[in-house]
């Protein structure tokens, strides 16, 4: 039985396999099934979530942690517009609250400020930024969601 077969068989050592075969050897191009295979993992993944161990004697779903974590850069990202435009931090938080009323990402002025201050903290540290990742502009430009069309485009 071919490590496909494996694979299809619900095997996942035999994907574990393959990539690791790949790896070892650039020169010989992957059957698709790899790469296809790498991105169901993937999917299935972020759609389910799995519990981790990001501190100690708690468990943690990787999903919801990172749900919550792109809800508190678009309310960082709310207040930072508006204090951009000038204002103070108090009004920011206010206007940034009642802009997101009403969505997924609403909150107290009080909660608009404990994001900012946290994500402001995090995005300083490289080894915190990345949990931002999908909802910085560099990769929605990457992965084609970008609210804007780049400079080339227009």
């Amino acid at each position: 039985m071919g490590t496909e077969k494996f694979w299809a068989a619900g095997v996942t050592a035999a994907l574990y396999d393959a990539l690791n075969h790949a790896e070892r050897y650039p020169e010989v191009e992957p059957p698709p099934w790899i790469l296809d295979g790498a991105l169901k993992v993937v999917e299935d993944r972020l759609r389910a979530g799995f519990e981790t161990k990001n501190k100690l004697g708690e468990r943690n779903d990787e999903r919801k942690i990172y749900n919550a974590e792109i809800v508190s850069y678009y309310r960082w990202r709310e207040v930072e517009k508006r204090r951009l435009a000038g204002e103070t931090i108090d009004d920011a938080c206010a206007q940034a609250s009642e802009a997101l009323a009403d969505t997924s990402y609403q909150g107290s002025s009080e909660t608009m400020r404990k994001a900012v201050q946290r994500v402001s903290r995090d995005l300083k540290n490289p080894a915190t930024a990345f949990r931002y990742y999908s909802a910085m502009p560099e990769t929605r430009e990457i992965t084609g969601t970008s609210l804007w069309p780049k400079a080339s485009d227009g």
